[in-house]
């Protein structure tokens, strides 16, 4: 798989060294739109993972593979715009119920599923619905862990999204401007539990909560940040996309 250069990163603060998702333990995945890009014509059917860990996101179904700009994005950024028939999907890999996932998002059209660990059985960030982040329990036991009904003026358009999941408490989602406040949340706790499971871009494992707008860049750690990494993270997105 083939990269695109860092020269235009952004992520550079004025004066400072540049900060990348790798400075952090526990980083389990992560697809940047200007990196690991191969092409298929005009679509995407491969995004390296650039976390080091080998889990690219791949689909070789043409019809099913988003279509790339190299410029299209935030800024000027690559981006992989998904129609809503279009997924990416790695291999199964191990991941605790404990988790914190960014997804940039440029234009939408129509929320979907951004990030999915299983189908149904894992946990997932949802830009539309009632549940907009869970983390699932054992099977037959529904939710461990749910972030319901959330405001209807939180949009995931040119902005990132993130979850956070430490297992005491519901999702913490979050987006550009900051804490992401539910209406409610649902779920009880249950025991730890880690899940071997593939992890889905775009869509719903089976081409279901399709997403259709721009995905720009996705953050998975294998763990829930401390609020001081959340902050160097959102930093980093800040610097590169604006947002």
């Amino acid at each position: 798989m083939t990269g695109r250069s860092r020269a235009r990163d952004r992520s550079r603060p004025s004066g400072g060294a540049l900060w990348l998702p790798t400075k952090l333990p526990n980083l389990a995945a992560w697809y940047r739109g200007d990196l690991g890009i191969t092409l298929n014509g005009g679509t995407v059917s491969a995004w390296a993972d650039q976390s080091g860990n080998g889990r690219h996101a791949t689909n070789g179904t043409a019809a099913q593979q988003p279509t790339y700009g190299t410029a299209s994005g935030m800024r000027g950024h690559a981006a992989l715009s998904f129609d809503g028939g279009d997924i990416l999907t790695t291999s199964a890999f191990d991941m605790p119920r404990a988790c914190s996932c960014f997804v940039v998002c440029g234009s939408l059209t129509t929320r979907g599923m951004l990030v999915e660990h299983g189908n149904g059985d894992g946990f997932y960030l949802y830009a539309d619905g009632n549940a907009a982040a869970a983390v699932f329990g054992a099977t037959g036991l529904g939710y461990h862990r749910s972030f319901q009904n959330p405001p209807t003026t939180w949009t995931p358009a040119n902005s990132h999204s993130a979850m956070i999941y430490d297992e005491s408490a519901a999702p913490v989602l979050r987006s550009s401007d900051g804490v992401i406040t539910p209406t409610s949340t649902d779920g009880v706790a249950q025991a730890s539990q880690t899940r071997n499971k593939s992890l889905s871009i775009g869509a719903r494992s089976g081409l279901s909560l399709q997403h259709n707008g721009q995905i720009l860049e996705v953050i998975l750690y294998s763990r829930a940040l401390t609020a001081g990494e959340i902050a160097a993270v959102e930093l980093y997105l800040s610097n590169r996309y604006g947002v």
